[in-house]
């Protein structure tokens, strides 16, 4: 009823004819196929845009997380080698000091205080073996006069030819009834050795004159008289070199002093200050790095909680051994036994164990062998050699005391060098993070975790794909602070109360700021009733002991660096407890507080 209503409503042919296709097509819609791919594209193109966006943002993330990840191991790795290179400046300055020290204590050992000051040794107390105060000098030169003035009256006899006035006068050395011996020390005690062979020199030309006054005994008297005279020219030469050994000290004095007085408070001043500034510097680096590589770059610790893991020798701050560790148990309880007597530990037996006489007297030792050798050669009468390595022994101990007597409560009043944190002394090797139930004490004090934060990256597809990290995201990488050479624990422990300290060798510890060559035969020989010859393949350096050690040359190899580790559970609680500055303390927070089994490296 209605197509014909609406032919009747509808006059004109033409919309009729309109109206009749459009019906055509309208019946045709459930029958035809031609249009039914329009909606299954519209779905395939808006699932594949989504997918396409999904693979975009998945790229531009991992991309951007592999970018974050580069740069927090660069940010790291940076950090890390500045911190290693601050160690090696301190061990290497520790040598340097050593060895400046050493020829200070050299130059010490030939005439004391007194030939610095020009002091007479007939004034107040000596360093002395011979003549410890000045009556003991001046009872000596007026047994020389006597001798002299007795030999003197028998040659007025003509039977035995006159002393030698020049050499009575230089040997004698007194003016205004002053010695003029301007020294103590070696020098003192090889002139007080020729004033008594002198003594004996006139004593024996008064006793010649006697055997040739009487006829039976002539010829003896005259071998004494000949005997006596080369002796007397014998102790002339060796005086005359004693005074230009005198005088070459003499000269060399400025540069002792510029030694004590500059050069080693400069040396220990750049050690403070390489230990303050070298984690400011580590730091700087690290943001440089991260800025580089597009990231906001941080290390931890934060500021001013990084630094360098070290401390002043305690042993030269208290004076004095602390308890020893019972946690660290001991490799062989029965130890070495002392092969000499027993002593209290005193300041004089724990300042042989300080870093500072561990640096500086393997260098005595090596440098003063030339000057024994010169001396045994040219001053036999004098002793010379024997005295002088008395008291280069005595005065190692003596200089190495006074220096580390501290003038105050700043670190560079003295020289007490820098070693490693959580040494306790006198043992190295022993130390708490040396074992492995305190691994968490090694992390504390050798690594560090780099950190990098960047933005949160743009996402394509708005609203569907929403970016969940509003306050960016966050990477982080841990290096190692090591040392590159052996790290052995000694078979054996320094016994303080025996004056002898055991074992012979400074420990082959790497761990340390004392890189002395690795490699050491100590624990081969057990315990060394003497140390062992030179070439004999022993690196390692002994301690400040007495007599009968070789003169190695001090091998060292500085060898402090870092690399990247996989980040321990302790050091990640940590990292979250630390509570830094935006944006990384916000984005640490999320961290688990501990960290699974099942994820953890080591």
């Amino acid at each position: 009823m209605i197509v014909p209503c609406f032919f009747i409503i509808c006059e004109s042919s033409q919309m009729k004819i309109t109206f009749l296709r459009r019906i055509r097509l309208l019946s045709q819609v459930h029958s035809s196929d031609s249009g039914m791919m329009s909606v299954a594209n519209c779905v395939c193109v808006l699932l594949s845009a989504l997918l396409i966006a999904a693979t975009i943002n998945n790229g531009h993330i991992a991309n951007r997380k592999i970018e974050r990840q580069n740069a927090a191991d660069a940010v790291t790795q940076s950090g890390a080698i500045w911190l290693a290179r601050g160690m090696n400046s301190i061990t290497a300055t520790n040598h340097l000091m050593g060895e400046m020290l050493s020829l200070v204590i050299l130059h010490e050992a030939v005439g004391g205080k007194k030939q610095e000051n020009r002091i007479s040794a007939g004034q107040g107390p000596n360093k002395s073996k011979k003549a410890a105060d000045p009556e003991t000098l001046n009872r000596q030169d007026n047994e020389l006069l006597l001798a002299y003035e007795g030999a003197l009256a028998a040659s007025a006899t003509g039977l035995i030819k006159s002393p030698d006035q020049e050499t009575f006068q230089m040997v004698w050395q007194r003016n205004g009834g002053m010695s003029q011996i301007l020294a103590e020390a070696t020098l003192l005690d090889s002139k007080m050795n020729l004033k008594a062979w002198l003594t004996r020199a006139y004593l024996g030309l008064s006793a010649a004159a006697v055997l040739k006054a009487i006829p039976y005994t002539r010829p003896a008297g005259e071998a004494l008289e000949k005997a006596m005279l080369l002796l007397e020219m014998k102790v002339a030469q060796e005086y005359r070199t004693l005074k230009s050994l005198h005088g070459i000290a003499d000269q060399l004095l400025p540069v002792k002093i510029l030694l004590r007085d500059q050069m080693l408070p400069f040396a220990k001043k750049y050690t403070t200050d390489v230990t303050k500034l070298t984690p400011v510097v580590a730091r700087a680096a690290a943001r440089a790095i991260g800025e580089m590589n597009g990231v906001q770059a941080e290390l931890f610790p934060g500021p001013g909680r990084l630094e360098l893991p070290v401390q002043i020798d305690p042993l030269a701050i208290s004076h004095q051994l602390p308890q020893p560790n019972t946690e660290v148990p001991e490799p062989n309880p029965g130890g070495c036994g002392c092969p000499s007597e027993r002593t209290d530990v005193t300041w004089d037996q724990v300042s042989k164990m300080t870093q500072l006489a561990r640096a500086s007297f393997p260098w005595v030792n090596y440098h003063r062998k030339p000057i024994l050798d010169a001396l045994g050669a040219t001053l036999q009468l004098a002793e010379s050699k024997d005295f002088y390595f008395h008291w280069s022994n005595g005065y190692s101990k003596m200089i190495v005391q006074e220096q580390q007597e501290p003038a105050g409560s700043d670190p560079d009043s003295h020289l007490g060098l820098y070693v490693l944190k959580g040494y306790d002394g006198p043992d190295k090797g022993y130390e708490l993070w040396n074992i492995a139930e305190y691994s968490t004490l090694a992390d504390d004090y050798f690594s560090i975790i780099g950190l990098a934060h960047q933005t949160a990256p743009t996402v394509i597809g708005r609203p569907v794909f929403q970016q969940e990290h509003s306050d960016g995201m966050l990477a982080w990488s841990m290096a190692l602070l090591y040392n590159g050479n052996e790290q052995e624990r000694p078979e054996h422990r320094i016994d303080p109360t025996c004056k002898r300290i055991l074992p012979i060798r400074q420990a082959n510890v790497g761990m340390d700021t004392l890189n002395w060559y690795p490699g050491s035969r100590q624990k081969q020989n057990g315990c060394e009733p003497r140390p062992v010859a030179s070439g004999s393949g022993e690196n390692r350096p002994f301690e400040l002991l007495g007599i009968g050690l070789p003169a190695e040359y001090p091998r060292i190899q500085v060898n402090w660096q870092s690399k990247l580790v996989p980040a321990t559970g302790h050091r990640l609680s940590q990292l979250k407890q630390a509570g830094l500055q935006a944006p990384f303390g916000t984005i640490s927070q999320r961290l688990m507080d501990e960290v699974p089994r099942s994820l953890m490296t080591h």
